[in-house]
């Protein structure tokens, strides 16, 4: 699972395929969770660009 900063309270599910879960750790922070399937490949970014592309993917699925 490959964990990183989020301010967005929403799960969404990205090409089908890729589950995006926001989790609170505890000193109180959000992070986000990208529970990735075998077989699919996460080519690293980032941490700002990846998140602006999840939001704009869950502007699309809502």
């Amino acid at each position: 699972m490959l964990v990183l900063g989020c301010t967005n309270h929403q799960s969404v599910i990205i090409d089908n395929v890729i589950e995006v879960t926001v989790l609170n750790n505890k000193q109180g922070q959000v992070v986000l969770g990208i529970d990735v399937p075998e077989g699919i490949e996460i080519r690293r970014k980032d941490k700002f660009s990846l998140v602006e592309e999840i939001q704009k993917s869950q502007s699309r699925d809502i």
